[in-house]
């Protein structure tokens, strides 16, 4: 999922905005950073722990393999971990500017058992037989990335919630996103089935839409019941 999302994140705003670092012992993203000690944790604790990375494996869809020296992992595998940490970064860096959401202990837990699904089935799909759980994989994460990784996934449900949508079969058709006026900060764009739409202050003609503050969209008819 989160893939998917950071995808939709970077249609939205640009990868510009982000102002990704990595090295091979520190990520940053918007000033978001996770330090070198953190980082090399979480390297060690991979590397260390064959559920863990037998379950990232099938996350990142490649192969988190040993360094040359005991418990240590190579320089390919630390660069594959600090792309998936980016993009768990970048989600949770858009949802909190955008929304102003922070997960509560409810959406935390939630978070946990949508990030342990999540893991299973990445290993199913891969055909791993991963020894041990995804829930012991998560267990084995040093608190702070177990922490991290948890609430990224919060946020990323969250903002999956907010985003699919179908235009309504008949006359108006118009959408409101599921946010408060509050929440609602700016227009981030609109992607159709495979094109994105334009902005139009005026009635929109076919591939274009307008809006209205607190997030009311509205479509032309030539594509009613499309998903957006």
């Amino acid at each position: 999922m989160r893939r998917l999302i950071v995808l939709i994140v970077l249609a939205l705003v640009g990868a510009g905005l982000y102002g990704w670092t990595t090295s091979t012992s520190a990520v940053s993203v918007s000033g978001n950073r996770v330090s070198d000690s953190t980082f090399l944790a979480e390297l060690s604790a991979i590397a260390k722990t064959p559920t863990l990375q037998c379950y990232l494996d099938a996350l990142s869809h490649s192969s988190l393999g040993p360094g040359a020296g005991g418990d240590t992992i190579s320089a390919s595998s630390a660069a594959t971990w600090a792309n998936l940490r980016i993009e768990g970064i970048s989600v949770a860096d858009y949802v909190r500017t955008t929304f102003h959401y922070t997960p509560n202990a409810q959406a935390l837990a939630q978070g946990e058992t949508s990030l342990e699904g999540e893991l299973t089935e990445a290993a199913s799909s891969a055909q791993y037989t991963c020894p041990g759980t995804a829930a012991q994989a998560l267990a084995a994460m040093p608190a702070e990335m177990r922490s991290a990784e948890i609430r990224e996934q919060a946020m990323s449900t969250y903002l999956v919630s907010k985003l699919n949508t179908t235009i309504p079969a008949s006359a108006p058709y118009t959408v409101s996103i599921a946010v408060s006026s509050s929440e609602f900060t700016s227009d981030g764009g609109i992607i159709g089935t495979g094109n994105p739409l334009t902005y139009t202050a005026g009635p929109p003609n076919p591939g274009y839409y307008t809006y209205a503050p607190g997030g009311v969209y509205t479509f032309n008819s030539h594509i009613e019941g499309d998903a957006v």
